[in-house]
């Protein structure tokens, strides 16, 4: 049976989805993963290649429940017009990258879920610090002066990091961002996902998940998160594509 199939990979996709920051909802979720293929079960020619599960494919659907069970729960509301309007004043108003209540454009989802992963590989580049205001700032809509306030950091301290953050995502992922607000979906939906290993690691529990176009730019950005030189990653890690 699939699902059996599915099951085996277990400690997987709950690895997968707890690096998206389910956390303690990170079962939760995989079960609820479960119940909708139960419900809707694929094609198996879209879910199993040579036999064994597609991970890639497994990665979209926990990702979609994921962000439908945020939607719900409203633990998290992103948005990423913001990141791209780096002048523009702080109570500008923004728009909402995706209605997570309309779940029926399934390009789209996958296409946003793809911004939002090159927006947290991006920040997983900088300094604890900036990530930490960052995350502050975007996942709980919190504003500078709250910020501030409750951390006894200068206001103007707070917003030139912000401001700083905000353009160094405008850099690197303003690329990736026309596509969508083109809808050139396929653009985005082509990139490929990367899992990263530790060698000789017999469970095969990814540390590291990445969106890049190749796995030579996987490589660099894992580098660039980890601090590390690609000849020190040759002799620790094997990176494989799904």
């Amino acid at each position: 049976m699939l699902i059996e199939k599915i099951y085996k990979k277990h400690y997987l996709w709950v690895s997968m989805v707890k690096k998206m920051g389910a956390g303690e909802f990170s079962e939760d979720i995989i079960q609820e993963v479960y119940i909708r293929l139960l419900r809707w079960p694929p094609k198996e020619k879209n879910i199993l290649i040579n036999g064994e599960v597609y991970e890639g494919y497994m990665y979209l659907i926990i990702r979609n429940t994921y962000i439908i069970f945020l939607n719900k729960r409203k633990l998290k509301t992103v948005y990423i017009e913001d990141y791209f309007n780096v002048d523009n004043n702080e109570n500008e108003s923004i728009d909402e990258i995706i209605n997570l209540a309309h779940e029926d454009n399934t390009e789209e989802l996958q296409a946003s879920e793809i911004i939002n992963d090159l927006i947290d590989q991006e920040a997983d580049k900088w300094h604890w610090y900036e990530k930490k205001l960052f995350n502050i700032y975007r996942d709980n809509k919190t504003s500078i002066r709250k910020i501030s306030k409750k951390t006894n950091i200068s206001y103007m301290s707070i917003f030139f990091t912000l401001k700083n953050c905000k353009r160094r995502i405008k850099e690197n992922v303003k690329e990736h961002y026309q596509d969508y607000k083109n809808k050139d979906y396929e653009l985005l939906n082509n990139m490929q996902t990367y899992f990263f290993y530790i060698k000789d690691d017999n469970t095969k529990e990814p540390i590291n998940i990445i969106r890049a176009e190749t796995k030579e730019e996987a490589i660099k950005i894992f580098c660039l998160q980890k601090k590390l030189e690609q000849k020190e990653f040759l002799q620790i890690f094997d990176v494989e594509n799904s």
